[in-house]
């Protein structure tokens, strides 16, 4: 699918596709974008991102040309504004996982957005509140590993790419369209947190949670309504960092 046939068949879908072929961040011109005005669900795609940011403001690791590193814009101002905004990266991650669920692969979700394949990561998802005349925005930034054929040693075990793991090279247009597409309807639906249950491989095991300054091993037993995972020993984290512990 080329750019023009990718523009034409996001009509109806989502806003404005810009596509820069190198950018530091596309969340940072998104951002720019938005408070100059842009509309909800305008999207920002770049073949090489050079200063890219993971959740945590851990680095991102970008080959040009074999992902899709992209920011989308979402803008709300009604009353259920809070929880839209709240579960936005929720629904970005359920929004991916089911796009490649469709497309063959036995996915699942690292709480809280962590996409899996083979318990190894292939996307990351990074999403900036804005405050804007118009309403609250979210600018949600994702890097899916699509071509990539290898990575660095120091995340070769715990990355991984679509091509990898379904042993073909895959059309990034197609897949970025998919996944717009399926999050556009997933904003507002009413069985999102059914959906992301379903999906969330942490719940029933034992994890480590770091929380920024204290770390401490626990049970996830659930998620709450707002996404929020719930503990063995009644808390609920919001936000943190959480390991998959392997049990003997």
């Amino acid at each position: 699918m080329s750019l023009s046939e990718m523009q034409k068949s996001l009509q109806g879908i989502a806003g404005t596709l810009v596509w820069l072929e190198e950018t530091d961040s596309t969340n940072r011109v998104l951002r720019e974008m938005a408070l100059g005005g842009a509309e909800h669900l305008t999207v920002v795609a770049t073949d090489h991102q050079v200063a890219g940011r993971g959740r945590l403001d851990r680095s991102w690791f970008s080959q040009p040309g074999a992902a899709i590193q992209c920011s989308t814009l979402l803008v709300f101002g009604d009353e259920h504004e809070q929880r839209r905004v709240g579960l936005s990266n929720v629904a970005a991650a359920v929004a991916l996982a089911e796009t490649l669920t469709e497309a063959g692969l036995e996915v699942a979700i690292k709480w809280p957005n962590d996409v899996l394949v083979s318990q190894k990561k292939v996307s990351g998802i990074l999403s900036e509140l804005i405050d804007l005349p118009r309403g609250s925005a979210v600018v949600l930034g994702i890097g899916i590993n699509v071509n990539n054929a290898s990575f660095p040693p120091e995340i070769a075990s715990t990355a991984t790419s679509l091509a990898i793991e379904g042993g073909r090279a895959w059309d990034r247009w197609e897949l970025l369209r998919s996944f717009i597409a399926r999050l556009s309807g997933l904003i507002d639906a009413a069985d999102l947190i059914v959906r992301y249950r379903a999906l969330c491989s942490t719940i029933g095991k034992q994890v480590r949670v770091d929380t920024g300054g204290v770390t401490f091993n626990a049970t996830a037993t659930g998620l709450d309504s707002w996404g929020g995972l719930v503990l063995a020993d009644g808390q609920v984290l919001h936000v943190g960092d959480i390991t998959h512990l392997h049990q003997a």
